[in-house]
């Protein structure tokens, strides 16, 4: 592992790096600890400023960023950093013009707007038009053109890629000799087992159901309001949830294991094996140890 500020090697005086990202977030974030004292001299007194570029190896390059936030406290002999990758721009900046073509086109346009580079684009999707009065940052754009096509942003170094979500199997983790504990999980609290379809009068007009889950659990109810132009059934429907099911594994780390990818699981409880989405990461590093908790998406991938 190793951690550079502004080009500067700090790595020897790093105490431990968390490195983690989630699919309902724009940017990865890594944050970091190290020493700093003016009671040692064998301790050089290490300055890390807002503003400052943050790359991280482990063997390639695997987080480039910049520095939102510092704190130590006066009793302590340690600086905590927190840093996120350059994904973070594309919701700090709030545009403003038309952008027309497919999804990849528009992603394209707005990011070559100002000067963000491109790498892969997702090329799924149909062609749209984005208006953007203003109202929309950089990332709300991009995601307006994808729309409901399941992908996943990441940056390789400077560089904004889109990929379709779940479809790159980034690892195979057994529970006989990666995995040290996995954890699956079962609610119904969120459940929505009926929705009863109302007019522009708020009368009945229609309900979709799923009679299984009202005499298993009991009536969940919810409404849906009709909508010019909209098909009610089909709008309603969406609003139906089911069972959430959830899974998470604790495992050595592996850097390819990110939000958005896959992992194909085997050798732990039935529930959890097979391959599934990463839906967040964390992963810590201390000294040589590499670790890593993943929240896996609960349906199968393939």
């Amino acid at each position: 592992m190793e951690i550079k500020v502004n080009g500067k090697d700090i790595s020897a005086w790093i105490e431990k790096v968390t490195w983690s990202g989630d699919c309902g977030q724009i940017a990865r974030k890594l944050s970091f600890t190290y020493a700093f004292t003016r009671e040692d001299s064998n301790i050089p007194l290490i300055t890390v400023d807002n503003g400052a570029r943050v790359a991280a190896y482990d063997g390639v390059l695997f987080f480039l960023g910049v520095v939102t936030g510092t704190s130590r406290q006066e009793a302590g002999v340690t600086v905590s950093v927190n840093a996120v990758d350059l994904a973070w721009y594309t919701g700090k900046v709030k545009t403003y013009g038309v952008y027309q073509g497919t999804p990849a086109e528009i992603v394209s346009q707005v990011c070559g707007e100002y000067g963000i580079p491109v790498g892969e684009l997702l090329e799924e999707g149909t062609a749209t038009e984005i208006i953007s009065t203003g109202d929309k940052t950089i990332y709300q754009v991009m995601e307006d053109a994808y729309g409901e096509t399941e992908h996943y942003l990441y940056m390789s170094g400077d560089v904004l890629n889109i990929r379709a979500a779940g479809m790159e199997v980034a690892a195979h983790l057994s529970g006989n000799t990666d995995i040290t504990d996995a954890t699956y999980t079962s609610s119904i609290e969120s459940m929505v087992n009926k929705v009863v379809i109302l007019d522009g009068s708020s009368s009945y007009a229609g309900e979709v159901t799923r009679e299984g889950q009202v005499s298993a659990y009991g009536l969940m109810q919810e409404t849906y309001k009709q909508e010019q132009g909209k098909d009610a059934a089909v709008e309603a429907s969406k609003l139906l949830k089911g069972v959430e099911e959830s899974g998470n594994i604790s495992a050595q780390g592996n850097i390819l294991c990110i939000a958005g990818k896959a992992v194909y699981i085997t050798d732990v409880n039935t529930n959890i094996t097979g391959c599934f989405r990463i839906t967040s990461d964390t992963h810590n590093f201390e000294g040589t140890l590499h670790t890593m908790s993943l929240t896996l998406e609960f349906k199968e991938v393939v």
